[in-house]
């Protein structure tokens, strides 16, 4: 009997972040699979049309990345691939999925609720697959709702360039800054605004000199935050400072290689720097970030301060504990990036490997 394909289900739209998690999964699959094993599907179509996925010809799925870890997310994305794969008792594993939420306390985390559609998806991949998660945050989530099949993958970002040595930045030459992500609530844009010009111009200061580049890794011309982007538009315009949308492409993020430091708000700048040997301090727009930098041991330094769900108050701090975190990365480069490199090959030649191994059962 011939063997049959891997599906992969993935969730890039726009943002390049998720083209990136996309692009990295697919070389770990290419890595411990090989490269005819898969057929990659977008999943946004799921809920339209998940009779095209054709999953009878399919001996498994792989869902990877996102915040896929919430209810919102499974019901519209993951739930009719489910109930597709129940009926005919597909395998399927999600890999470095995460959970979303404005805090990572513990309230948040332990106190948040499945829904009934949830927990049945959720239930059926704990018994027929894996969870794989991309933080402790997730991973613990999980546990303390009784699933029991969870791995803590990290996310396939952390893997992109593991065979590379890290070299120390002599200095600081250029710097990348990535945009604010959590923009979609206008009636929030104004104080993320004048943060965002606050942040902007403590960096022109602390690092006065260096060449500057920005990414809106979302795109420019979005759905919900396009006046907000124009906003920062005219404040990079106004700085002289050139940007570049990284939505739609598996490749945008080669505008960070020759950087020699990442300051910013998106979780997979951060991620892509650090895997590419580059020091990155992020700012923590909600849970997805705090949850990763408490699994890399890396300060949490927050743009909300506001403990409310869903509500936004801007850090009246944050320069203090951006300033704290900058010069804690730099004075202490060399440990931590070697550090880093650690954990992720710790997890690369450990839970990935063994992840991996498990899907190869099914052959």
């Amino acid at each position: 009997m011939d063997r049959k394909k891997i599906l992969v289900a993935s969730n890039a739209m726009t943002n390049g972040g998720d083209w990136l998690i996309l692009k990295n999964t697919l070389g770990l699959i290419d890595n411990f699979l090989g490269k005819k094993s898969y057929i990659n599907r977008n999943i946004e179509k799921a809920e339209i049309d998940v009779e095209s996925f054709q999953i009878p010809l399919y001996d498994a799925i792989i869902i990877p990345g996102g915040p896929q870890l919430m209810n919102r997310l499974l019901e519209r994305f993951i739930c009719p691939i489910v109930l597709e794969a129940m009926k005919e008792k597909k395998k399927i594993f999600l890999f470095g999925c995460g959970w979303y939420g404005s805090n990572d306390d513990s309230e948040s985390l332990y106190g948040y609720e499945f829904s009934e559609e949830s927990q049945k998806a959720l239930s059926y991949i704990d018994a027929n697959g894996i969870l794989g998660c991309r933080d402790y945050g997730a991973f613990n989530l999980l546990k303390s709702k009784g699933y029991s099949n969870v791995m803590m993958t990290g996310c396939s970002v952390w893997y992109g360039k593991l065979d590379s040595p890290v070299q120390k930045k002599q200095e600081i030459r250029k710097l990348v800054i990535s945009d604010i992500g959590m923009s979609k609530d206008k009636k929030y844009h104004d104080q993320q605004i004048q943060q965002f010009d606050k942040v902007l111009r403590f960096i022109e200061k602390k690092f006065s000199g260096v060449e500057k580049i920005f990414t809106f890794n979302n795109g420019i011309n979005t759905k919900y935050s396009s006046d907000f982007n124009r906003g920062v538009q005219q404040i990079l315009e106004r700085e002289q400072i050139p940007y570049y949308d990284l939505s739609y492409g598996n490749d945008t993020f080669k505008v960070y290689d020759d950087c020699d430091l990442h300051i910013g708000y998106r979780v997979h700048s951060h991620l892509y720097s650090l895997s590419h040997g580059i020091p990155s301090v992020l700012i923590c727009e909600d849970a997805r970030g705090m949850g990763m930098n408490r699994t890399l041991g890396f300060p949490v330094i927050r743009a909300n301060s506001c403990q409310k769900q869903g509500g936004y108050e801007s850090n009246p701090f944050i320069l203090n504990e951006l300033d704290s975190g900058i010069n804690r990365l730099i004075e202490n480069q060399a440990y931590e990036m070697e550090r880093i490199r650690s954990l992720f090959q710790y997890y690369f030649n450990g839970t990935v490997t063994d992840y991996f191994k498990k899907i190869k059962q099914i052959y």
